[in-house]
């Protein structure tokens, strides 16, 4: 069973973590990325395969309420995605091959896994996302300085780190920095590390500008900052007054103004921006496209600008209709309360948090078919509420035996 417990802790890191490192990797050895993210995905497969087969003989898989609403919504929308991929490619944005890689390999055998009972050391998990974040990050923003445009265009991630991919991977090594540096049990000498990896994360997340993640950042900022001042108020103000000082100051003298340059074009320039426009005017077709067959649903993008809403609620009632949208609703709105609940209730464990971080993203960048880790997290919360109120069972049995 531990042999089984590691092997799901790596398959986290192997899933969330391999795809950026590819990007990387392409830039060494000059290989075409397409065959090469097309390699790994089939490795993800086998991976995964592996892991549902052992949870399943081993009595681990969860089939929760959460595990019968993933596999309802994947059973109504498998067959949308196939045929619309099969008789109606003149609408499609992206090769049919992409549409199927991503969502029946990606988001929905790939997440499958993830429903599993197990207990999973957060701790160690942290460590080697903080490690793993902290050198994607160096990579990454030494690529950006050193290239005449930061990053291409987002809709091809499969080609080099695009915004988004980066902003994710620099929230998160920003947030776990942030709970280094000020949540107890790590050691002082370590703090300095903590310190200068904060300074990475929050320039990698400026030069990325992409809204999703910092949104995801500041709303982790005012629950961390709000519970760390009901424990203890003034010790938490003198060290986040630190903190900001040394930020502004290692900010003013090396004159690192530029860094907020790309974000502050974004928003000065928010209802003109192309990509604003373009999203605009794609969840204005999705909402006409709906209207026009709102039981059966229509096509899985949007048919004018030939790309997703960025909106998962009104994209799965444009694709499946009444029923299927609504399925997606109570599932999305599952995913949103129990994201929240356990980040607030773990004190900010990472699992509850990366799962909070994807859910805000998708606010802005969600795609039923692309986005493969909303899906995975959908399935890492519904496991972990498991583990949280089997903790609490615990402890009730503890208090009891005591008293």
């Amino acid at each position: 069973m531990k042999q089984l417990k590691e092997q799901n802790t790596i398959y986290i890191l192997f899933f969330f973590y391999s795809f950026p490192i590819l990007t990387y990797v392409y830039e060494v050895i000059h290989t075409q990325s397409n065959s090469l993210s097309i390699a790994l995905r089939g490795i993800t497969l086998i991976y995964a395969i592996l892991l549902i087969y052992f949870n399943f003989t081993k009595r681990q898989l969860y089939t929760s309420i959460d595990f019968w609403l993933f596999s309802g919504f994947w059973l109504a929308y498998t067959p949308r995605l196939i045929y619309d991929t099969t008789f109606n490619t003149q609408f499609l944005g992206q090769k049919p091959i992409d549409y199927l890689l991503f969502g029946l390999i990606l988001s929905l055998f790939c997440s499958l896994p993830f429903f599993n009972k197990l207990k999973i050391d957060e701790r160690k998990l942290e460590k080697n996302i903080y490690f793993i974040t902290t050198i994607l990050c160096i990579l990454g923003l030494l690529y950006a300085l050193s290239s005449e445009k930061l990053f291409v265009a987002r809709v091809r991630g499969n080609h080099k780190l695009n915004e988004i991919s980066f902003s994710m991977i620099a929230a998160t090594l920003m947030i776990i920095s942030i709970k280094r540096l000020f949540k107890k049990g790590i050691m002082f000498l370590w703090k300095p590390m903590a310190f200068l990896s904060l300074l990475l994360g929050i320039s990698c997340l400026l030069i990325s500008g992409s809204k999703g993640p910092m949104l995801g950042c500041f709303i982790f900022l005012l629950l961390f900052i709000f519970q760390s001042l009901k424990v203890s108020p003034i010790k938490s103000l003198i060290m986040f007054g630190i903190a900001i000082g040394l930020l502004t100051y290692i900010v003013v003298y090396f004159d690192l103004s530029f860094m907020f340059e790309i974000i502050s074009n974004r928003l000065t320039h928010f209802s003109s921006d192309q990509s604003t426009v373009a999203r605009n005017r794609a969840l204005s077709g999705a909402w006409s496209q709906f209207l026009d067959s709102p039981f059966v649903g229509s096509f899985i993008e949007e048919k004018l600008t030939r790309q997703y809403p960025h909106n998962m609620i009104l994209e799965a009632f444009m694709a499946l209709g009444i029923l299927g949208g609504i399925l997606f609703f109570i599932l999305y709105l599952r995913f949103a309360v129990r994201s929240f609940l356990f980040t607030w209730k773990t004190q900010f464990s990472i699992i509850p948090v990366l799962a909070m971080l994807h859910f805000v993203v998708t606010l802005s960048s969600g795609s039923l078919g692309f986005d493969y880790e909303f899906w995975a997290s959908f399935a890492l919360i519904a496991s972990y509420g498991k583990q949280v109120n089997q903790n609490d069972v615990d402890d009730l049995k503890l208090i009891e035996k005591i008293n």
